[in-house]
């Protein structure tokens, strides 16, 4: 990830304003008594809309100036020009403007949890989309200033921007109203411009079935754009089903859904995290093993350095060639690089960047070192040794086993699933109750630092 640039104006100084801006009430209310609960919250909300508008400005900004440099790149390229160097200078500002907007888009997603009342259950019933997109400029301006009339309107209350975050795939706006005594409600709007999506908006709200020579009369845009409407509204409604009420159906696959009224006590390896970063500072490099399986490395070194490190943590049986003539270990360099796309391997910050992930980097007990890690001046890596992994199952009475070539083949149409030497793992309690292991077993540690062994503690009780 790369942040700064000669030609862009300096990133770090407008970056850490703006995180300052989006926990800045957090942070007073540990030093100063605020005169009734409503008071505080409106001083949250204030702090989220100045530091939307903020964020929206420099999204706007730096993905106009995206487009303009794209453009400029396309016709150096049509004009067959001999400027390797011009070239590779657009490619690195474009490289650099993408990288921003992301991390600009990660602290709209701190307020979007935040909204949530910090529930990251609630937070993933939000996302449609297994990758990222790019923000849609055209909605973030319009849908601005709709929120910005009602914020400012009733401060006690707050509308947030979806197309701002990385993660909310659902609405144009997320309101959430103060109830008094401590109490919110979420809702989720949709915003239609123009006379016909306006009249197609009133037929999807009409009770009952609608008049098949109704529907007859539109047009095929129309039609589909009143199918796309609906589904619209079925998506919100489970959404807010499951929220409000704990039972609803998955917006991706359609799977019904029973929120647990069983609350978990995660437990988190926060202060191993910090313990690694810490030791990284002062001698480097760092190691911390968590619940025998996870390795938690920070380093301050070189890339090159840093990935031999890491080459040798995850495959400590290979020969070592770091010595060797420059062409095989830059070759090596190049195979250690390639660890980064390991299943088992996330550096904290990058991953998280780059996937459709509901807890933000931001909110990870990192707060004094977000500019080393942003700024490449250190890094940490996570590997979670998978075989290892699955003896502590064992170790608390689990049966592991790992399912067919065709039973995993099956599973990995639904979705992305972790993987034991190629297939798919499952997973019987003790209590005999049988469950293949999921992606959110592998999210949750590498995204929300839970401990690996909270995963198997969960289930005992099944």
């Amino acid at each position: 990830m790369k942040l700064q640039n000669d030609d862009l104006e300096d990133f770090a100084i407008l970056i850490e304003d703006l995180r300052q801006m989006v926990f800045s009430m957090e942070k007073k209310r540990q030093l100063i008594i605020f005169p009734t609960e409503r008071a505080y919250i409106e001083s949250c909300h204030g702090d989220y809309k100045n530091a939307q508008n903020k964020i929206a400005e420099e999204v706007i900004k730096d993905y106009e100036l995206k487009q303009k440099k794209e453009g400029d790149l396309k016709r150096h390229r049509r004009e067959g020009r001999n400027d390797k160097e011009g070239i590779l200078k657009l490619e690195e500002i474009i490289t650099t403007l993408n990288d921003r907007i992301r991390v600009l888009r990660r602290l709209a997603d701190v307020i979007a949890l935040r909204i949530f009342n910090n529930h990251v259950w609630m937070a993933k019933r939000f996302i449609l989309l297994k990758k990222l997109k790019d923000p849609d400029i055209y909605a973030i301006k319009t849908n601005l200033e709709i929120a910005n009339h009602l914020n400012n309107a009733k401060p006690e209350h707050f509308w947030l921007v979806s197309d701002l975050t990385t993660y909310i795939n659902v609405g144009d706006l997320i309101a959430r109203y103060y109830m008094g005594d401590n109490k919110f409600r979420l809702d989720i709007i949709e915003i239609k411009m123009g006379e016909v999506n306006k009249y197609l908006l009133e037929l999807s709200n009409s009770e009952g079935q609608m008049d098949s020579k109704t529907t007859e009369t539109l047009d095929a845009h129309s039609a589909k754009q009143l199918k796309r409407i609906i589904r619209q509204k079925d998506r919100t409604k489970e959404i807010l089903n499951f929220i409000n009420k704990g039972q609803g159906a998955d917006i991706r696959n359609d799977i019904p859904l029973i929120l647990d009224q069983k609350e978990i006590e995660w437990e988190h390896y926060d202060n191993e995290l910090m313990d690694t970063i810490k030791g990284a500072k002062e001698n480097k490099v760092a190691l911390c093993v968590v619940d025998g399986c996870l390795n938690i490395f920070a380093s301050t070194l070189s890339d090159k350095e840093t990935f031999h490190y890491l080459y040798h943590l995850v495959y400590p049986d290979l020969p070592c060639s770091y010595d060797d003539r420059w062409d095989r270990v830059w070759h090596d360099f190049d195979k250690m690089r390639k660890l980064l796309r390991h299943y088992y391997v996330k550096d904290l910050i990058l991953h998280n960047l780059n996937a459709a992930c509901h807890t933000p980097f931001y909110c990870l007990p990192i707060d004094d070192d977000i500019g080393d890690l942003l700024f490449n001046r250190m890094r940490v890596l996570l590997y979670l040794d998978i075989e290892k992994f699955l003896e502590l199952y064992r170790y608390y009475g689990f049966q592991v086993e790992q399912l067919s070539k065709k039973e995993t083949e099956h599973l990995k149409k639904m979705e992305s699933v972790p993987l034991f030497n190629e297939r798919a793992i499952k997973i019987t309690s003790p209590s005999r109750k049988r469950m293949a292991m999921g992606r959110g077993t592998i999210s949750r540690i590498f995204f929300d630092i839970v401990r690996p062994s909270m995963d198997p503690k969960i289930h005992l009780d099944d």
